[in-house]
């Protein structure tokens, strides 16, 4: 977790400029949002407010809590938004968050859970009775290409693994998923893009100058068409109930 830290903070002053995937993403998860008044919301993995935006704007009378692990995004959000919202710094999987929340939401966060199903019981218990998880996630197809060459990568859940998942932790759930193929100039300008937005931190190997080297020649070889380097993005959406 402290090298997740770490990334994220140093990328906190680039991350809002280059995580259009992300922010994509933010959208989606909010068009799918049932149409309902909440109350108490509670984003987990706030960033830099892209998600945030939304919220404040669409609920104006609720009271937002914007969760993340970094100093440094959170110091962007309360530069970015009026007063009335509340902060609550650390990790989430630790975290002992005040009261009962009708709305829980996250936009790729959840993938740096060190483990996806503890996390989201754990947040269970932080949910109204009537109340929705939301989240944006990544599934099984995320990153081939990297994970392929190097055998770098998170360990992304099939759809079916995440619908099992929520079913048996006692949630309703209405999945939906993408695929996103991104193009990049060359696999530096891909490297450098996962540097911005605290990417670099799915690794935890140090690379030599020849391994590097090795892996962006056969990246190249592989996985560059007529539109330049392409990238794999799977983002999954979930919006939960609980059962009744």
């Amino acid at each position: 977790m402290n090298k997740i830290l770490q990334r994220f903070s140093e990328a906190s002053k680039t991350y809002h400029d280059n995580a259009f995937v992300q922010k994509h993403m933010g959208e989606r998860l909010f068009q799918l949002l049932p149409d309902k008044k909440f109350q108490n919301i509670l984003e987990i993995g706030c960033g830099s407010g892209s998600f945030s935006e939304l919220l404040v704007k669409a609920y104006p009378e609720a009271k937002i809590t914007l969760n993340d692990l970094s100093p440094q995004m959170l110091s962007i959000c309360k530069n970015k938004f009026a007063l009335g919202l509340d902060y609550l710094e650390g990790d989430a999987q630790l975290l002992n968050f005040p009261g009962k929340y009708d709305l829980i939401c996250s936009c790729a966060c959840f993938q740096w859970f060190s483990d996806l199903e503890q996390g989201l019981n754990r947040l269970k218990s932080f949910l109204s009775a009537d109340g929705v998880l939301a989240c944006a996630v990544f599934g099984s197809k995320h990153f081939y290409e990297v994970k392929s060459l190097s055998g770098v990568g998170l360990n992304y859940p099939k759809v079916s693994e995440l619908e099992h998942m929520l079913d048996a932790l006692g949630f309703e759930s209405r999945l939906e998923e993408e695929n996103i193929l991104v193009h990049f100039k060359s696999v530096s300008a891909m490297l450098r893009h996962f540097k911005e937005t605290g990417i670099s931190a799915i690794s935890s190997k140090i690379w030599t100058r020849g391994r590097l080297l090795s892996f962006m020649e056969a990246y190249e070889h592989n996985y560059k068409d007529e539109s330049g380097i392409r990238l794999s993005w799977n983002p999954v959406y979930a919006v939960c109930n609980l059962k009744s």
